[in-house]
Order: C-alpha cells, then sequence, then structure tokens
C-alpha cells in the first residue's frame, strides 16, 4: 500500500533533532520539534536538501517558530500503528 507523503519545512534547529536526535547550542527561544502535538502519528525525516529554503519568513512546521532562517526540506507520512 502506497502511503500518502507531503512537504514539511522546518528551521535549523528541528531538522538537526530530526538527523540527529540532539541539538547542540540551540537558539535560546527554540522550544524543540514538537512530536506530541503537532506530529503525533508522523514519521518525519530530512529529505532533499536542494530543496531547503536559504531564507524564508514562514513559520516552521516543527515548533512553530516564526523568526526568520534556513527552512530545511523534510517528508511526513502517517504511521499505521500494527496491534
Amino acid at each position: 500500500m502506497k502511503r500518502e507523503t507531503f512537504d514539511v519545512f522546518v528551521c535549523v534547529d528541528c531538522g538537526l533533532q530530526l538527523a540527529n536526535g540532539e541539538v547542540e547550542n540551540p537558539d535560546p527561544h527554540w522550544q524543540g520539534f514538537d512530536h506530541d502535538n503537532r506530529w503525533d502519528g508522523y514519521i518525519v525525516v530530512n529529505w532533499d536538501s536542494d530543496k531547503d529554503h536559504d531564507f524564508s519568513w514562514s513559520h516552521c512546521e516543527g515548533c512553530g517558530s516564526t523568526l526568520g532562517g534556513t527552512r530545511m526540506h523534510c517528508v511526513a507520512w502517517e504511521v499505521e500503528y500494527v496491534r
């Protein structure tokens, strides 16, 4: 079964957390990638750096930050849990 995917653009701190599981020296205002509320039931992974935005005022789709900066391209898809 093919699952639908969609593009997600996240700030550098969220992108680093997704890629590495942690962030060294994050922005002091960064709240962290919101797995529990915003992305519960989804897998989000770093994907195509050619689609990154060097600078954007768009909000981060990972943590919701409205600070301007780089937005890293990621892909998200819904997880189906088998019980």
